[in-house]
C-alpha cells in the first residue's frame, strides 16, 4: 500500500510541476526568440548610423532603393485594385527578398501595441514559419512603409507556442495608438474600428480610396478561428493627440454588434481560464506532499505477540 502511495504522490508532483512550468517555459524560450531578432534589426539600424561616409553612402543608397520599389509595389497594387489577392494563398505571398539589399535579417519592422503589452518582429508574407516566428505583412496587401492609398494588413496568431501575439486583440478600443518601426523610421496610427469577418471576406482587408491604415488580423473566437477579428488603425501626424478625431470613411465597428459582443465574452472566458489553469498544480502538488507525509499505520499484532513482546522484555 505504501508503495502505491508513493506512486501516486509522485505522479501527482510530476503533474503539478508540469502544469506549473510548461507554459513560463515555452513562453520564455519563443519571446526569447522573437527578442533576439528585434535585437537583430535594431542593431542593423544602428550599424548603418556607425558606418564610415562612403559606407553610409552605399547603405543608404540601397534603403532609398527598397523605400522607392516598396512605395511604387503599393503604388501598382492600388492601381490593379489588388487583383492578385484572390484567395488565402495570396496571403504567404513575399514580395521582396532582402537579401538582394545586402540586409542580414528578414525582418522588415517592429510592431509595438502598449494597450496590449506587446512588441513584435514583422516579416513578409503570412507563411506558417513567419507566423510561428512573430506577425507578418499579408501577401498583395500594402508594404509597410505608409502613403495615400495603402491599407498594410499585418496578421498574427491569436497565442502560439506559448506567446500572446495577437491574443489579447479584443481589449483594443478607437483611440489606442500603434506604432510601426521600420527601416525608414516609425508611424504613429490609431485605432479607429473593429469587425469580425469570414476567413474569406477578402473586401474587408482592401486599400480604401484616399486612405492610409494598418489592419491587424487574427482568429476568432479564441481557440476556434470560424472568423476573423479586424482592427483597422488610421495613420496620425507624429504631433497628432492620442485624443484626435479620425476622418474619412467610417469602419464598421464590431463593439456595436450583440453578436460580437458575445464572441468578445466567450473568447475572454477561454484565456481567463487559460490563464488560471496553471494554478491547477498548487492543489495537485499539495496533495502529493500529503501522500508523502501521510503517517503509515501501525501494524496491529495478535494477543499472542503482545504476550511474546512483552516477555522478551
Amino acid at each position: 500500500m505504501r508503495r502505491i502511495t508513493g506512486i501516486l504522490a509522485g505522479v501527482f508532483l510530476l503533474l503539478g510541476m508540469v502544469a506549473l512550468l510548461y507554459n513560463p517555459l515555452s513562453t520564455w524560450v519563443a519571446q526569447h526568440h522573437m527578442d533576439r531578432e528585434i535585437t537583430v534589426f535594431e542593431q542593423v539600424i544602428e550599424r548603418a548610423q556607425e558606418q564610415s561616409p562612403a559606407q553610409e553612402a552605399e547603405s543608404a543608397n540601397a534603403y532609398q532603393n527598397l523605400l522607392e520599389e516598396m512605395q511604387n509595389y503599393n503604388q501598382k497594387l492600388y492601381e490593379s485594385g489588388q487583383s492578385g489577392l484572390t484567395d488565402a494563398w495570396s496571403y504567404e505571398q513575399a514580395a521582396f527578398d532582402f537579401t538582394e539589399y545586402g540586409l542580414s535579417t528578414d525582418v522588415i519592422g517592429v510592431l509595438h501595441i502598449p494597450a496590449m503589452g506587446e512588441e513584435l518582429p514583422v516579416y513578409l508574407g503570412a507563411t506558417e514559419e513567419n507566423m510561428a516566428k512573430g506577425v507578418a505583412v499579408l501577401g498583395q496587401t500594402s508594404m509597410p512603409v505608409g502613403g495615400v492609398n495603402t491599407n498594410c494588413v499585418i496578421a498574427g496568431h491569436r497565442g502560439y507556442g506559448g506567446v500572446a501575439f495577437f491574443r489579447e486583440i479584443e481589449v483594443l478600443q478607437p483611440g489606442d495608438s500603434v506604432y510601426l518601426t521600420t527601416y525608414w523610421g516609425q508611424k504613429t496610427y490609431q485605432v479607429e474600428s473593429t469587425d469580425i469577418i469570414l476567413p474569406d471576406d477578402i473586401d474587408a482587408v482592401l486599400i480604401q480610396e484616399g486612405r492610409e491604415l494598418l489592419t491587424l488580423v487574427t482568429c476568432h473566437p479564441y481557440t476556434e478561428g470560424t472568423y476573423r477579428y479586424v482592427v483597422y488603425c488610421t495613420a496620425v501626424e507624429d504631433d497628432a493627440s492620442d485624443d484626435a478625431p479620425i476622418g474619412g470613411t467610417q469602419i464598421p465597428n464590431a463593439a456595436e454588434s450583440d453578436t460580437s459582443h458575445t464572441e468578445h465574452s466567450s473568447s475572454q472566458r477561454r484565456i481567463q481560464l487559460e490563464q488560471w489553469l496553471p494554478l491547477l498544480a498548487i492543489p495537485l502538488m499539495m496533495l502529493a506532499i500529503g501522500l508523502l507525509l501521510w503517517p503509515r499505520k501501525k501494524e496491529r499484532r495478535s494477543p499472542g505477540k503482545e504476550k511474546e513482546h512483552d516477555d522478551k522484555k
